[in-house]
Formats: C-alpha cells, structure tokens, sequence
C-alpha cells in the first residue's frame, strides 16, 4: 500500500513542480515521497541488506532535509 502512496506522491509533485518552472530528477521526487512515511514499517523494511539500507535512508534523509533547508518551497 505504501508504495502506491509513494507512486501516486511521486507523480503530483513533478506535476505540480512543473506547473510552478520547477525540475528535478526522478529520484528527488522518489526521495520526497518517503517524507511523510519515515519511521513506519515501509520505511524500515524498503531493503533487505542492512549495511545498504543505512546508507540509502541517510541519503533519503539528506535529501528531504536539504530541501526543506533550501527555503525553495511554498509550504511554508
């Protein structure tokens, strides 16, 4: 179920950032989507092996921080 949430979030960010001038790659909106999910089950289990899942959740992590750091959002 979470990943049809984070496929349908995924799909109206980039609409929406299109519809304001705004690009970014694919895996930002992939990493964005995990936003509201971190700390649930999806988000703990996404991979099998530990020592990569670490590493991708800081990236994820980083990723969501840094934007929401940069101020180039309207949600304010």
């Amino acid at each position: 179920m979470a990943k049809y949430y984070r496929e349908a979030l995924e799909y109206g960010m980039k609409e929406y950032a299109k519809s304001i001038g705004e690009t970014h790659s694919d895996q930002f909106y992939t990493d964005m989507a995990w936003n509201g999910l971190l700390e649930t089950k999806a988000w703990e289990t996404q991979y099998a092996d530990p020592v990569y899942a670490n590493k991708e959740k800081n990236r994820i992590i980083n990723v969501i921080v840094n934007y929401e750091k940069s101020k180039n959002n309207e949600c304010e």
